[in-house]
């Protein structure tokens, strides 16, 4: 398998094999299979990437070597105390996959997620959403309650009253666990069966998935 040199190399290499396309607090699988990102209480981040993996000349292990080259780097380039800023869980191949590939990472925060994949992410209150950036105003995406019956605009996020309630903001295509009930979500989202949120429907950049949390 030809040598990828940094972290941005590895997940441009997984999303590039990728061709993935209220209710009550999601149920996490106990074996995870697809694409997803899993946000626990405490604002930690566990995510699986799900690529194809079909050629003969792909590694297993090469994989999950360059995988863990990588953690490092980051870690020791950025980490502060004791604990790791990014773990990687396992590298494996689902049980009934066939010709697939699942890498798990651990991030102790949003921020981390952010920066170490480099893909747009946020989870935390309104009112810090708000302080990094992003302003619900401008977006004015119309958002939906699980069920499809009531609606909202996303700017009726900046009223004072909701500067405490919890959202999630991504551009990326996944499935969401959220660690409370998901009261609203953008129009680019979908609520699943399993309470998870899809993020098939993806919307340009500017206009990242809403998901608000009944927190």
């Amino acid at each position: 398998m030809r040598e990828l040199h940094n972290r941005k190399q590895i997940a441009g290499w997984i999303l590039s094999l990728l061709m993935l396309a209220g209710c009550g607090v999601a149920k996490i699988p106990d074996t995870v299979t697809d694409a997803s990102l899993i946000i626990d209480r405490d604002g930690g981040i566990t995510s699986y990437i799900a690529g194809v993996f079909d050629k003969d000349y792909y590694d297993l292990n090469d994989l999950k070597r360059m995988a863990q080259e990588e953690v490092a780097a980051y870690n020791t380039a950025n980490q502060t105390g004791q604990s790791a800023l990014v773990e990687l869980r396992e590298v494996r191949v689902p049980e009934n996959g066939g010709q697939s590939v699942l890498v798990s990472y651990s991030y102790d925060s949003a921020a981390t997620y952010q920066d170490y994949t480099g893909s747009r992410f946020f989870y935390g209150t309104v009112e810090e959403a708000e302080k990094a950036g992003y302003h619900f105003e401008e977006l004015n995406q119309m958002l939906y309650d699980t069920k499809g019956k009531n609606s909202m605009v996303s700017r009726e996020l900046s009223d004072a009253g909701m500067a405490q309630k919890h959202v999630v903001l991504l551009t990326e295509v996944t499935r969401v666990y959220c660690p409370y009930k998901v009261a609203y979500i953008s129009e680019s989202a979908e609520a699943l069966d399993d309470g998870s949120i899809g993020t098939a429907r993806v919307m340009p950049e500017e206009y990242p998935v809403i998901i608000v949390l009944d927190k």
